[in-house]
């Protein structure tokens, strides 16, 4: 079993709740009845993206340079454009 790399799975993760948070906070509505809660998990899912962020720029300068490390990358970039995209449509 090959071995992944901590950024990419974070970065998965961090993408997967960014999705699944705005297709929730479009479809149901959510955020304006639960919004301290609704704001806490938004607030968590950019803290495991900035930790994911940190560990790929970690590996870049340790000299990691693999497909791990590059999806970790596309992973992270897709998860900023996704982040702005919810944030200028609020």
């Amino acid at each position: 079993m090959k071995k992944c790399n901590t950024s990419f799975v974070l970065s998965l993760l961090a993408n997967i709740g960014f999705i699944l948070f705005i297709i929730a906070d479009f479809s149901f509505s959510f955020g304006k009845v639960y919004w301290l809660q609704w704001g806490l998990l938004l607030n968590f899912l950019i803290m495991i993206y900035f930790i994911s962020l940190m560990f790929t720029f970690y590996e870049y300068v340790k000299g990691v340079c693999n497909n791990s490390f590059i999806g970790g990358l596309t992973l992270n970039i897709l998860g900023f454009i996704l982040y702005l995209m919810y944030t200028s449509s609020l």
